[in-house]
């Protein structure tokens, strides 16, 4: 995470990880993806949802505005 990240975790158990990032920066290694689990990240734009193992980041500008 980036020193000006807001993020939180919404749902964490046996079967989903769920993480809120409202603004900053969020890298997320996802190893495996066994069909009974998920992975979600939501931001003020989407909810991302990994459909394969792989190193992912995700970038939110504080106002959740587009670039220039």
């Amino acid at each position: 995470m980036g020193g000006s990240t807001a993020a939180s975790v919404l749902n964490l158990n046996d079967n989903a990880t769920q993480v809120k990032l409202t603004q900053g920066t969020l890298q997320v290694r996802v190893r495996a993806l066994p069909p009974d689990q998920s992975v979600e990240v939501d931001t003020p734009n989407l909810a991302f949802v990994p459909r394969e193992p792989g190193d992912y980041r995700l970038d939110v500008r504080p106002t959740a505005a587009p670039p220039p």
